[in-house]
């Protein structure tokens, strides 16, 4: 159980430091580590599908796209 508390910890520092990042590239690649760092405390917690879930949709299709279209539009 501290272990959860940790990394729930880890995450929410994390979020406060997302907004201070001024380059979007950055911004979200740091918020595909972030729910890296939450699927592993849903993994914590026994709740293996929705980890799953969570990195599936949104690190594999969301993040992704987005990713390409700032990477797009920025050049």
């Amino acid at each position: 159980m501290l272990i959860l508390i940790i990394v729930e910890i880890i995450i929410f520092m994390w979020l406060f430091l997302l907004f201070k990042t001024q380059n979007y590239i950055y911004l979200l690649l740091q918020f595909l580590l972030m729910i890296g760092v939450m699927s592993i405390g849903l993994l914590l917690i026994n709740i293996e599908f929705l980890a799953f879930m969570l990195i599936l949709i949104y690190a594999g299709a969301v993040l992704i796209l987005f990713l390409f279209v700032v990477m797009l539009f920025d050049g």
